[in-house]
């Protein structure tokens, strides 16, 4: 009784055509998805680095 592993390393995929292999729309979705986050969590992050940056020149601006 062969395992699966072996019937996937079997099987011939030269036989498939090359257009059957495609990401589809949820691949597509899911791309769009992470695109989205990335956005997001960069504008995020510019907006914390900027506070960031008030909040250190008034502590210089009060030490001196």
């Amino acid at each position: 009784m062969k395992s699966l592993l072996f019937l996937l390393a079997e099987t011939n995929l030269e036989d498939v055509p090359r257009e059957a292999f495609t990401p589809g729309y949820i691949g597509g979705i899911f791309f769009f998805g992470l695109l989205i986050a990335v956005v997001l969590l960069w504008r995020n992050m510019n907006k914390r680095l900027r506070r960031l940056d008030e909040k250190f020149n008034q502590s210089n601006s009060q030490d001196e």
